[in-house]
């Protein structure tokens, strides 16, 4: 399942235009109802432009990649330690590494991949990402929404196959923990109006007279 911030109402289009886009200015408050039920496919083409592979309907220079495409599967040889993928991921982002194609990671995403330079120019800090926890139980009973518990910081690990969606088996989606988003440590990066003492959502940087 894929989180929706504003359900129903958003769905495919605005998941997709949150991906391709700078994200949600407007975090949901702690104890909100969030969620979208489905693999929803069409999903793939907008996720996989954070790694600077565009495919379908969405096209480069219409979306902001990471610095490095570089991908960490399960496929033999792609991620040998299963473990600890941000330590790599920091020095791939120095060398503008681009996604090593579907042959090494056993992927199928059949795009076109942005080459380094291309990365170096219009590439930014866009596979750190802060996604909302929730309690799974919430999904019971045919419910498609569930309470915002916490904030999390994560690395995108790879992208997805084409028209896939997230997938299931063992080419689904995969994620690394990097902690709450609102430990002072947090490696993610947030921007927009910080909240009041109660607030829960991730840190914003602010100036104090």
């Amino acid at each position: 399942m894929w989180v929706d911030y504003s359900p129903p109402g958003g769905g495919a289009s605005e998941l997709g235009g949150s991906l391709t886009g700078p994200g949600a200015c407007n975090l949901p408050a702690i104890g909100s109802q969030v969620g979208e039920a489905g693999v929803i496919s069409s999903l793939a083409a907008s996720w996989n432009t954070r790694f600077g592979i565009y495919h379908g309907s969405v096209n480069q220079g219409e979306s902001v990649p990471d610095h490095t495409g570089h991908a960490y599967t399960g496929v033999p040889g792609s991620w040998p330690a299963k473990f600890n993928a941000f330590a790599d991921f920091r020095s791939k982002r120095g060398i503008y590494a681009t996604y090593q194609g579907d042959a090494s990671t056993g992927l199928r995403t059949n795009g076109t991949i942005a080459n380094s330079e291309y990365l170096q120019a219009a590439g930014g800090d866009r596979r750190m990402a802060i996604v909302a926890v929730l309690d799974c139980d919430g999904f019971t009973g045919g419910s498609t929404v569930a309470a915002v518990q916490s904030w999390a910081c994560v690395l995108m690990l790879h992208p997805i196959n084409n028209s896939a969606g997230g997938g299931t088996g063992p080419e689904r989606m995969y994620l690394e923990y990097l902690g709450r988003s609102d430990d002072p440590g947090s490696p993610c990066a947030t921007s927009g109006v910080p909240g009041g003492p109660s607030s829960g959502g991730p840190l914003v940087p602010a100036l104090v007279g």
